[in-house]
C-alpha cells in the first residue's frame, strides 16, 4: 500500500512516479548529510524536527533543506507536507522560490516510506542564497504530519467493485472533498483493462489502490492520462475477483501540526578552487 501513494498521488503538477524504485528515490533522500542538524520541538506531541542542508546541492539552481523527524510513534506517520511562511538568508534575501508549492495550504502530501534505518522526512526547495550569505537566518511555517490511524473515517473502502463499475462512487467524505472517482472497464479497448477516473480539484486525495478478495494489492502495469483537472489510471488486465477500492482522504483529526521555526542554519562552505 505504501508503495502506491506516490504513484497515485493526485496534484495540479504532474509528479506521479510509477514503481517502487522511483518512489523510494524520491522519498528516501538526505542520506549524505554532514551539516549540523537544528532541532525544533513540537509540543505536545514530542515530535522533533531536524533540519539539515546537504553539502552538495542535488538540484542545481536551488538550495535544498532536508527535514527529518525523531520522537515517538514515527511508524504511524504516512505522509508529510510543509507550509513555509518565511525564508530569508542573513543578507535579507527572500529564499522562497516564485510559484513554489511551499506556500500553498492545500498542497500535495509527500508519502513516507517505512524504513527503520531512515527517519521519515521530506525536502524543501529554496532559492539560492546571496553569494555573501553564511546562513539561512529564518525559516518559519508549519509541518503537517498525516497519521490516518488517528481517524479511521479518513480511510474508505468500496467493496464489491465489480458491481459499481461505470458509476461514480458515492460517499459523503468524497463529496465533502469534491472528489469524484469512477471505475470502468472499457469495451472498445484492444486488451482487457481497468480505468480509474479521478477528479480532485482541491488536492484532498492522498492515495487509492485496488485490492483483491484477500486485501492484497493488485500489482499490474498502469499508465496515466491527464486532461484538465481529470486523471485516468489505466491498469492492464481484468479486475481481480472480489476486488475492492481503498481510498485515503485526510481529515483534521488525522493531521498533526508542528510549528517550524528554524534560526541561523549555517550554509555549507563553498569549495575552494585551489
Amino acid at each position: 500500500m505504501m508503495e502506491l501513494w506516490e504513484r497515485f498521488k493526485f496534484s495540479d503538477q504532474d509528479r506521479v512516479r510509477q514503481g517502487v524504485k522511483n518512489m523510494k528515490q524520491r522519498v528516501v533522500f538526505g542520506i549524505f548529510l554532514v551539516m549540523l542538524g537544528i532541532r525544533v520541538w513540537g509540543a505536545p506531541s514530542g515530535i522533533q524536527i531536524n533540519a539539515n542542508i546537504p553539502t552538495d546541492d542535488p538540484i542545481p539552481g536551488n538550495r535544498v533543506v532536508v527535514l527529518s523527524l525523531s520522537g515517538k510513534d514515527l511508524k504511524e506517520i504516512k505522509g508529510m507536507r510543509c507550509v513555509v511562511e518565511k525564508a530569508i538568508d542573513d543578507q535579507g534575501k527572500n529564499l522562497l522560490v516564485k510559484e513554489s508549492d511551499l506556500t500553498k495550504t492545500n498542497q500535495d502530501w509527500t508519502p513516507v516510506v517505512v524504513d527503520p534505518k531512515i527517519p521519515p522526512g521530506m525536502q524543501l526547495l529554496l532559492d539560492l542564497p546571496s553569494p555573501r550569505a553564511s546562513c539561512v537566518k529564518e525559516l518559519t511555517g508549519r509541518l503537517e504530519i498525516l497519521t490516518p490511524v488517528h481517524d479511521p473515517l479518513c480511510l474508505l473502502k468500496f467493496s464489491n467493485l465489480a458491481a459499481q463499475l461505470d458509476q461514480e462512487l458515492s460517499d459523503p467524505n468524497l463529496t465533502a472533498a469534491q472528489i469524484k472517482i469512477k471505475v470502468t472497464t472499457p469495451k472498445k479497448s484492444r486488451k482487457p483493462c481497468v480505468e480509474v477516473r479521478v477528479q480532485d480539484p482541491l488536492a484532498k486525495l492522498f492515495y487509492f489502490e485496488i485490492v483483491d478478495a484477500k486485501n492484497k494489492e493488485w500489482e499490474v502495469n498502469s499508465s496515466i492520462t491527464t486532461i484538465g483537472t481529470s486523471r485516468t489510471y489505466t491498469y492492464e488486465g481484468t479486475l481481480p475477483e472480489g476486488a475492492s477500492l481503498r481510498v485515503c482522504v485526510p481529515k483534521p483529526k488525522s493531521i498533526m501540526v508542528v510549528p517550524l521555526n528554524i534560526k541561523n542554519m549555517v550554509l555549507p562552505q563553498k569549495k575552494s578552487n585551489n
